[in-house]
């Protein structure tokens, strides 16, 4: 069995409360099969990423706001920067849905009658992928998703790379996907639960008897599965040798958690007062978030990482992972909306209309569209020249972000209170460090993260002297700290950087995991 942790307790959080001593989780090591080093206590600070970059080396001009119309017609783009900024629109009619969701490049919507479609609006196609019954459910991450019927245990598994539709077998109770082929599931039968990895070739895994509740969550790029405990806490499962790997003990059942637009923290609800938890999955360290005094019933990240969301009942909630502020929000919860964007704003629905609200100025009119329209975050690359303006640079100074008078070409006009999930410009660079500042783009099997460069260099050097093309990516999380990943490639296809991961598992013993690196076009000025 694996290590137990020590539950912590926090007081209330007061209402729109700074706390200057709010604590932030400690760095965790090298996280690859082979080993590494952690942060050197007297190494020298690593630099910061350069530009307004995303957590996952997105620009952010590179992404946009999708309005696809619930009764049905063509889609519309929104400025991520500017929502109320209409950029482009589709001409594929696209049909009434019950459901959307979206999976990065592309969306899925649900009619009515169970029909399921996948649109890419990149290339506006839409794409028939099969039909569900009405009692299936929804289960899916920025990539892949699927629908699960929990009674017949038929699973419509769907991502960039194709559809997969299979039968588990028995009912289930809660399934993820676990990469384009295959799928976890908490199955239910006469024995009790287990957990099964399934495949639609028929093939799988031995079954895991599990003593674990919902919700759950498959993490550190599929080979962790994370699940209320039984009793107060969190349950790790290895997916790799199928046995529990921890459990972090809480002070109170848990209720809802999240990962981080990272993967590397875990945000959890606990108890019925609502206490909040940051924990470190790796190392099971946690970090108390004070309460908001009442049951939380679902949590949802932003969609880079500074700020969670939180219903509770029939209310919303606006939490700072940076500073601990709190606000309610008067907005209906549903699948897409609240919406948190970056610089602190949310989008959300009061009434027939959505707002833009704010952190620090709350709403503001005039609302930018209807509710009967779904608002999905996708990644999109913008007609050249579409969205450019100029607009303030922003400046890191002893953890505040303030603005000053150069500036950057970006996507839109950057709101003035810039978020922790954005990167600010960093310093030039080291002598030698070039290679980081500009990764090619295209699809890597990444093979390594860690806050300290030492062992990452090593790893992709290592790499390099057996043949593999290795690139050194330079990147902050949510918590504003810089990370280091070792990367092989790039190609041109996710199936190639996958079979690429496959032939390091097998060669080398490396656990890899795929990741999309698109064009940095977002630079600072110097």
């Amino acid at each position: 069995m694996g290590k137990t942790r020590n539950a912590i307790d926090d007081p209330p959080l007061n209402n729109r409360a700074r706390q200057t001593g709010w604590p932030v989780l400690t760095a965790i090591a090298l996280v690859v099969a082979c080993g590494g080093q952690g942060r050197d206590a007297g190494a020298e600070s690593p630099e910061q990423a350069e530009g307004l970059e995303l957590v996952a080396g997105t620009a952010l001009e590179q992404r946009a706001i999708l309005l696809v119309p619930r009764d049905g017609g063509v889609a519309e783009f929104r400025s991520m920067v500017q929502p109320a900024e209409s950029v482009s629109s589709g001409r594929t009619a696209l049909p009434a849905s019950v459901e959307a969701h979206s999976l990065g490049r592309f969306v899925v919507l649900r009619e009515p009658d169970g029909t399921v479609h996948r649109y890419d609006p990149q290339r506006d196609v839409l794409t028939r992928q099969g039909r569900v019954e009405a009692a299936a459910r929804w289960s899916g991450d920025r990539s892949r998703g699927l629908y699960f019927d929990p009674q017949t245990g038929a699973i419509l598994l769907i991502s960039e790379a194709g559809l997969h539709a299979f039968e588990a077998g028995e009912s289930i109770q809660w399934a993820a996907p676990l990469d384009a082929e295959s799928v976890l599931a908490l199955t239910a039968s006469s024995g009790g639960s287990s957990l099964r990895v399934l495949r639609p070739d028929g093939a799988g895994t031995p079954a895991v008897e599990a003593r674990v509740s919902l919700p759950g969550l498959i993490m550190a790029w599929g080979r962790q599965g994370v699940f209320s405990a039984p009793n107060d806490g969190l349950q790790l499962i290895d997916l790799t040798s199928r046995e529990p790997a921890a459990t972090i003990e809480l002070p109170a059942p848990v209720s809802a958690f999240v990962a981080s637009p990272s993967a590397h923290r875990l945000y959890a609800a606990a108890g019925d007062d609502g206490r909040l938890f940051a924990v470190n999955h790796y190392t099971g360290e946690r970090t108390a978030m004070g309460r908001v005094e009442a049951r939380v019933e679902e949590v949802r990240s932003s969609l880079f990482g500074s700020f969670l969301l939180l219903r509770t009942g029939e209310a919303s909630w606006f939490v700072s992972v940076v500073d601990g502020q709190r606000e309610a929000l008067e907005s209906t919860w549903r699948a897409d909306l609240p919406l948190g964007l970056p610089g602190g704003r949310v989008l959300i629905q009061q009434g027939d209309s959505v707002w833009l609200w704010n952190a620090s100025h709350g709403s503001r009119v005039p609302p930018l569209g209807s509710s009967t329209t779904w608002w999905l975050p996708v990644q999109w690359r913008a007609p050249e020249g579409a969205l450019a303006r100029r607009t303030p640079a922003v400046t890191a100074i002893s953890g505040e972000v303030t603005s000053d008078s150069e500036t950057v070409e970006t996507a839109g006009a950057v709101p003035s209170e810039i978020g922790a999930d954005e990167e600010p410009p960093r310093a030039p660079p080291a002598a030698g460090d070039a290679a980081e500042d500009e990764v090619p783009p295209g699809f890597y099997a990444v093979v390594g993260s860690s806050l300290s460069p030492g062992g990452i260099r090593s790893l992709a050097a290592s790499l390099a002297d057996a043949g593999y093309d290795t690139q050194v990516q330079r990147y902050r999380d949510e918590a504003s700290e810089t990370w280091y990943r070792a990367l092989i490639g790039p190609y041109t296809t996710r199936d190639a950087a996958e079979e690429a991961g496959r032939r390091l598992r097998a060669e080398r013993g490396l656990q890899a995991w795929v990741q999309e690196v698109e064009a940095a076009v977002l630079r600072s000025q110097e």
